[in-house]
């Protein structure tokens, strides 16, 4: 799993030497769509084959891998898109992309952030598309808002809740969950309905638990901790970003 999260770096650095490519213009548009849906489709299936195919993958590492591809899949479309908008704006001979907040409230939530501000092509960097997959966001932008500093306590705070709901978890499967799954399959070898629907009910309440830690676990201990790591601004992580109105 760790070997196959290491070569999704060759996906990456793929569609950034494409963007650089077609900023100076030594590809043509055409050309250059053709890359990144091949780039696109590579990482979807490369993954997916992998994991079938090599025995020694357990599945809890193929699991985590094909959530990696599948989240760097959304990152690189949208980083894509946005430089693709920023080639079409430089023609119409726009001095400067503007970027839009994708919450007005981001900044008063947040305090007040440091910007860097970057200009088309100059955001074609290793710097910054790597700043990007590590993001918590699935949008690219390219002026991030920046918290003005680390701040250590929220840092700790963040990383405790991390260990504590992982172990939390972790344990309330291996006691809880697994046990009872275990006492299901008898019923369900012998097609007795009314056992069977006694031990789905009994394993309705841990995983309703399992789920709500795992998204606090996950959207807010384990996306605040890398967003303060990187000084990432925005922390909406709970906004439906699928039907947002701006970007």
């Amino acid at each position: 799993a760790a070997c196959l999260i290491i070569v999704s770096n060759v996906f990456i650095l793929a569609a950034l030497y494409t963007e650089r490519r077609l900023a100076v213009g030594t590809i043509s548009k055409t050309t250059g769509l053709i890359f990144h849906v091949f780039n696109l489709m590579s990482l979807l299936i490369f993954p997916s084959v992998t994991v079938l195919s090599v025995n020694s993958m357990t599945p809890v590492g193929g699991v985590l891998s094909l959530g990696v591809y599948t989240v760097l899949f959304l990152k690189l479309y949208s980083y894509q898109d946005t430089n693709r908008w920023c080639r079409e704006i430089r023609k119409a001979k726009a001095k400067r992309l503007t970027r839009s907040y994708s919450c007005p409230s981001v900044s008063q939530s947040n305090g007040s952030a440091v910007h860097s501000h970057v200009s088309y092509p100059g955001n074609l960097t290793h710097r910054d598309m790597y700043y990007f997959v590590f993001a918590p966001t699935l949008c690219y932008q390219l002026n991030f808002p920046r918290s003005p500093r680390i701040r250590v306590r929220f840092l700790m705070r963040r990383l405790f809740e991390m260990l504590f709901f992982m172990q939390l978890l972790v344990g309330l499967i291996q006691q809880w969950m697994v046990p009872t799954i275990q006492n299901s399959m008898k019923p369900f070898q012998e097609m007795d309905f009314s056992r069977m629907v006694e031990r789905l009910l009994k394993l309705a309440v841990p995983n309703h638990l399992i789920w709500l830690i795992f998204f606090y676990w996950f959207f807010h201990s384990s996306m605040n901790f890398v967003a303060e790591l990187l000084q990432f601004g925005d922390r909406e992580f709970y906004r439906d970003w699928w039907n947002a109105e701006t970007i």
